[in-house]
């Protein structure tokens, strides 16, 4: 079977966010059927190593910032060149690119010229947020009362518009920024139009992107990611006069767990009580959620595993994910379905796909979940809707 080299941007046990449980179980999978896998990656240490993650093996290479990437374009550093070396040395039948943060942003033109006068690897992208066509991930912008995380950029956002904001963001000079992006998204497209496949996991995805006009040529398909593996169903556990609501996920304002708490402000009081399972990845907002009028009706359980969760999950009666993001998947959704938890969430993104529409709430309005969480659902979603593993990499190989 044909040599597979995965790329992005970080890998385990650096970091365990969902691309990288992704192609972790991508790549097991193809392991499993015979292929010869590797994994290539961005790292914050300053020299190159490769090492091993529970059997596979993977190259670490020192991470360009925003303004390397855009300055190797021109002429190579250090840092890039080892991309290129590792391409040649490896000479790899696939190359599945899957995020470009800290990578070099002609990644698939490198591709090309290692593999010199011999056929060119396949080239295949997956996009699983929108980085591409801004810095800051996922397109969120202050909404009117001046608070983050609450707005989504419409797609025609000009790119001076989402320079200021990213300039914020990162503390970064905007002039110095509005110079930058017009040729950070040259080379996006450049590189995307270098693929021979652009995939991504959703069909929310696929429909917002399409009326983002710089990107709207390059049309994914849709491969909808492979749902959680050995999650066997619970009882929900009985009423007792309290509707306990289960989240999870880290937690910053971006994930929406203020409109949770807002929404049970519009309930009987104590009637509703929210359990959060999750890293504390924004402190200030942490803070915040400790402060919020409600927050005796919380209990923060703080990082855990599946394990854990599955445990706890037998004293919750629904799961509810109230994220504010355009969710280009949603694997925490696909958890709790696979627990048998009756699930809510938001009209926005790919998790209102998978839910039934009396389920799904207006996004970002706790009043919409308020009714919902007033009358909650008692059946949990038909597991069917999970793509499988095997389904997906079946998919990935054809």
């Amino acid at each position: 079977m044909t040599a597979i080299l995965h790329c992005l941007h970080t890998f385990p046990p650096e970091t365990h966010g969902g691309v990288q449980t992704y192609v972790e179980r991508v790549a097991r999978e193809q392991v499993r059927r015979g292929a010869t896998v590797t994994i290539a990656c961005a790292t914050g240490d300053d020299e190159p190593r490769l090492d091993e993650w529970h059997g596979l093996a993977v190259h670490r290479l020192p991470a360009l910032d925003p303004f390397e990437q855009l300055a190797a374009l021109d002429a190579d550093d250090g840092k890039a060149e080892r991309w290129s070396l590792l391409l040649d040395r490896l000479d790899p039948g696939v190359v599945h690119a899957h995020h470009w943060q800290g990578l070099p942003l002609d990644l698939f033109a490198r591709v090309e010229r290692a593999s010199g006068a011999l056929s060119t690897p396949l080239r295949i992208a997956t996009l699983h947020d929108f980085f591409a066509t801004d810095p800051t991930f996922f397109r969120l912008r202050p909404g009117p009362d001046g608070e983050e995380d609450e707005r989504l950029a419409e797609p025609d956002e000009s790119l001076d518009a989402c320079a200021d904001f990213a300039a914020r963001t990162f503390g970064v000079d905007a002039a110095r920024l509005r110079e930058a992006l017009p040729r950070r998204q040259a080379a996006f497209v450049a590189e995307l139009e270098r693929a021979d496949r652009v995939l991504c996991p959703s069909q929310a995805f696929r429909d917002y992107w399409s009326r983002i006009p710089a990107v709207q040529h390059i049309a994914p398909e849709v491969l909808p990611l492979p749902g959680p593996q050995g999650i066997e169903p619970i009882e929900p556990a009985p009423r007792d006069g309290v509707l306990h609501v289960a989240t999870w996920g880290g937690l910053v304002r971006g994930k929406g767990l203020h409109l949770v708490l807002d929404a049970i402000a519009l309930l009987p009081d104590a009637s509703v009580h929210v359990h959060h399972h999750g890293p504390e990845v924004d402190a200030a907002y942490a803070a915040e959620i400790r402060a919020h009028a409600m927050a005796e009706h919380l209990t923060l359980h703080g990082p855990f595993d599946l394990g854990e969760l599955r445990e706890a999950a037998q004293g919750y009666h629904l799961a509810v994910f109230p994220s504010l993001f355009l969710e280009t998947h949603g694997m925490t959704v696909d958890e709790a379905i696979a627990f048998g938890l009756p699930v809510l969430v938001p009209d926005r993104g790919a998790p209102a796909e998978r839910v039934e529409a009396d389920r799904r709430f207006a996004v970002g309005d706790a009043a919409s979940l308020a009714r919902l969480l007033a009358d909650p659902p008692t059946t949990p979603t038909d597991r069917a809707v999970l793509t499988t593993l095997d389904e997906h990499v079946a998919r990935l190989e054809g």
